[in-house]
């Protein structure tokens, strides 16, 4: 049986290239918009594109707030993108202050606020590379860090966002990106949580190698 992945389904994201990418490398993959369509997962995808507040309040109207951190802190497999990566963190600062799930101890912070001193063009948009993070090296592989299996120093992926996650936790941190002089991080990996300022979905073959990934994943963990 090939493994289940709920996408969840909150009003804003980029589900259906989420669930092509999906389906592509042999998951079973579905829409999920309420907390019991997690019932039959192996692992949940929170997509995401769009304001952080507004995306909060969605996931606390719906319940699916308190869902998603049930499962996570359940050790199952949690995997969030672009967006959902950022809500993932402790807070952000995206037009106020805002509280997120608390999964990564973390900020989202805007690209603009990081070079105050001068005029730059946001979102930062494109094909851009990717890093891996020094401290990586010296962690102990684990179920969420098979993930980047085979993804090299210099990969590119797509990027789309205008806010970036200050993610304090230093061991969950993959792989960073660039954005003029900033440097940030773009792939965390702890435990059962994962998640992508990029977009897999979109990334062409490196980005379904990625989904080949997680189906491995899953498939070693049952």
């Amino acid at each position: 049986m090939a493994p289940r992945v709920a996408i969840v389904d909150y009003g804003v994201g980029n589900l259906f290239s989420i669930l092509h990418a999906c389906r592509t490398v042999g998951l079973e993959g579905w829409l999920a918009a309420e907390g019991d369509s997690f019932d039959n997962a192996d692992a949940v995808i929170l997509p995401g594109v769009g304001a952080f507040a507004s995306a909060m309040d969605r996931l606390k109207q719906t319940g699916l707030a308190g869902t998603i951190k049930d499962w996570s802190a359940a050790g199952k497999p949690t995997i969030g993108i672009c967006l959902g990566l950022q809500l993932f963190l402790s807070e952000s600062f995206e037009h106020g202050h805002h509280t997120g799930l608390g999964l990564i101890d973390g900020s989202v912070r805007g690209l603009r606020e990081a070079h105050p001193d001068r005029s730059i063009r946001v979102p930062n948009v494109g094909w851009r590379p990717i890093f891996r993070h020094h401290n990586s090296e010296r962690r102990q592989p684990d179920q969420a860090t098979a993930v980047f299996d085979g993804v090299a120093d210099g990969s590119e992926f797509y990027f789309v966002h205008s806010y970036y996650t200050d993610v304090r936790d230093e061991a969950a941190i993959q792989f960073t990106s660039r954005f003029e002089d900033l440097q940030f991080c773009c792939a965390i990996a702890k435990g059962n949580i994962i998640g992508f300022q990029f977009h897999p979905e979109r990334s062409s073959q490196q980005g379904l190698a990625i989904f080949a990934n997680i189906k491995q994943m899953l498939e070693t963990a049952s």
